[in-house]
């Protein structure tokens, strides 16, 4: 994903307009009913599982996972400024909205789609009625291709075509098909995660039928064949996870929450910097705008296979 540079200055009204026009996309879902993610299925339940959204767009830009009373997981290339994450089914008619003040990225994030696209969101209140996910420990191993499903939980669009439908939590599962030493691959004919999905939890249930996150969503080369996720099982992401949340959350207990898994539901930016606090950039608007637009023409790469 491309940051947006101005050569020279230019009005704020043409740089608006431009863009604007520039980045014309579908209107985010209000409420209207759809087809899920690609191939899935509304959810109303999963309600650890945001909506990551620009404040000054009223968009969804990304989703997250609660992870600790201050603390939401996500992808390292959704490291906005000016966002909030907002619970419940729909973005638009949020049960909860809570501003994000601090933005970790994982020291080892290099780009969208590589190893360790993983972030840290801050809350500016903490949530203590909402049960977190937690991090799964079990590695995942080869003897999971084919038969481990994976369910992603999202607010991602829901047309790959015309890439409508954000902003509306839904679900969709399918089998593992590869497992490498830092991502894991998922999909099936049809369904699959797709853009603003990305930094969505991966759930895998494990024999203690507890669903805990084994990836975030990260790529993938479209929106109908395997995406990939990186694997939440990695000590680099457990002790960036633990450490992180020993400052923000109140006696964390450890990197996987200490908390039950999701419910079954019925059912990017590119980081300038390992941390960012609240916006304080001259043209919030624009950079927004920006940001919102990138996220839009966003295209998932065939990479790392």
């Amino acid at each position: 994903m491309r940051s947006l540079a101005i050569a020279a200055p230019i009005p704020i009204s043409v740089a608006l307009v431009g863009l604007v026009l520039a980045c014309s996309a579908p209107a985010e879902h209000v409420g209207e009913a759809t087809s899920a993610i690609v191939g899935g299925e509304d959810d109303t339940g999963d309600p650890a599982v945001v909506a990551v959204v620009s404040e000054a767009l009223n968009l969804t830009l990304c989703t997250g996972a609660l992870i600790g009373p201050r603390t939401v997981l996500t992808a390292g290339h959704c490291n906005f400024s000016n966002v909030s994450v907002r619970f419940g089914s729909d973005a638009q008619a949020p049960t909860r909205k809570i501003a994000v003040t601090t933005t970790l990225v994982h020291p080892g994030y290099t780009m969208e789609g590589a190893p360790y696209d993983f972030a840290l969101l801050e809350l500016d209140t903490p949530v203590t009625d909402v049960a977190p996910l937690a991090l799964r420990t079990t590695p995942l191993a080869q003897s999971d291709v084919g038969s481990t499903v994976i369910r992603h939980v999202g607010f991602g669009v829901s047309d790959e075509a015309t890439k409508s439908g954000a902003g509306h939590k839904r679900t969709v599962s399918y089998p593992i098909t590869r497992v490498t030493d830092v991502l894991v691959y998922s999909g099936a004919p049809g369904k699959q995660t797709c853009d603003n999905d990305s930094g969505a939890p991966g759930l895998v249930r494990d024999a203690d039928g507890v669903e805990r996150i084994a990836g975030v969503v990260s790529d993938g080369p479209s929106c109908h064949e395997d995406g990939w996720d990186g694997r939440a099982d990695l000590a680099a992401l457990q002790s960036f996870v633990s450490d992180t949340r020993a400052s923000w959350d109140t006696a964390a207990p450890n990197a996987d929450g200490g908390a039950s898994g999701g419910s079954s539901g019925s059912g990017g930016g590119c980081a300038a910097g390992h941390a960012r606090g609240p916006a304080s950039d001259a043209w919030p608007l624009l950079g927004a705008i920006g940001a919102a637009c990138l996220v839009r023409r966003r295209r998932r790469r065939p990479v790392h296979r």
